[in-house]
């Protein structure tokens, strides 16, 4: 039996090394301030191979929480990109809403300044042909609104009522231009108020963004700057509602006259509130000129 154990080398190296390890445990087993050299020995393979193992687990958990921290970055940079969009988008609400506010101030400043009747309407739509110019506002007949009316802002006028429904009306503005066989954008009696002078807006020019002033004296000395305003005799559109400035004078067609490029005071950009003047004056003169019309026509 003894043969058999001692001739067994793997068995015999297993026991020797067990009775060295309880050898070493019954020698170590008490408090010591230095270890001993089995101790040594057996401690720094103990922490090579941890340090083998150790290494890889420790890149595994690394990979895992970068992960997770990446994931978190993600969530909060959504979240934080979504504030800003948020805080944008409040921002341009609360901007259009001052100019709305600022808009409507100037028109009721306006409005208690000229003693006038006005009703107030907010453009709705708008052409997009810049040759035959249009808005869309949200009062109709029912509130009193007739064709050729003026419509103007507080910076000066704008165009004319051409159509009307029972509850909106078609704005011809003065940007539109004017050609042979179109009905749309009539001409305008104007007055240079500086000069006493008397002409015709009858046109817009795009390229120099000015409104067209023909038909005036030869004699009439203009000068850049100049205002001008509706006449006084116009049988659509009250008196001294401003038109523009003269920006550049020239000959008429035939030479026999002037014209000049008048530069528009009102903006006819964004336009989001209108004033339409309701002159009960004018709109009796009208109203007669169109019974006489329909008089002449034969009742049509």
């Amino acid at each position: 039996m003894w043969f058999r154990l001692f001739g067994n080398r793997r068995l015999l190296i297993l026991l020797t090394s067990l009775v060295l390890l309880i050898i070493v445990m019954s020698i170590t087993g008490g408090e010591r301030e230095q270890l001993s050299w089995p101790e040594k020995v057996f401690k720094s393979s103990v922490a090579k191979v941890q340090a083998l193992f150790y290494k890889p687990a420790g890149i595994v958990a690394g990979f895992f929480e970068d992960i997770s921290r990446i994931r978190s970055l993600h969530e909060e940079n959504t979240m934080l990109r979504q504030k800003l969009e948020d805080y944008l988008r409040l921002q341009n609400e609360v901007a259009e809403l001052k100019k709305k506010q600022s808009e409507l101030e100037k028109l009721v400043d306006y409005t208690e300044e000229w003693k006038e009747d006005y009703v107030v309407a907010q453009v709705v739509a708008r052409s997009p042909d810049r040759f035959n110019d249009v808005l869309v506002i949200d009062r109709g007949r029912e509130d009193g609104i007739r064709p050729n009316m003026p419509v103007i802002t507080p910076e000066g006028l704008i165009g004319r009522i051409e159509s009307v429904t029972d509850s909106m009306a078609n704005v011809q503005l003065l940007t539109s231009s004017r050609s042979e066989g179109m009905l749309n954008a009539p001409a305008i009696a104007a007055e240079v108020r500086e000069r006493d002078a008397f002409g015709i807006i009858e046109g817009y020019d795009h390229e120099k963004e000015a409104l067209i002033l023909s038909m005036i004296d030869s004699d009439v000395e203009l000068k850049e700057g100049d205002t001008v305003v509706t006449y006084h005799q116009s049988e659509i559109y009250p008196p001294n509602l401003l038109i523009g400035t003269v920006e550049e004078v020239g000959a008429g067609i035939y030479g026999l006259d002037k014209m000049a490029f008048v530069k528009p005071t009102a903006s006819f950009h964004r336009l989001q509130y209108v004033m339409v003047v309701q002159d009960s004056e004018k709109i009796e003169v009208q109203e007669h000129l169109d019974e006489t019309d329909r008089d002449e026509n034969g009742g049509d």
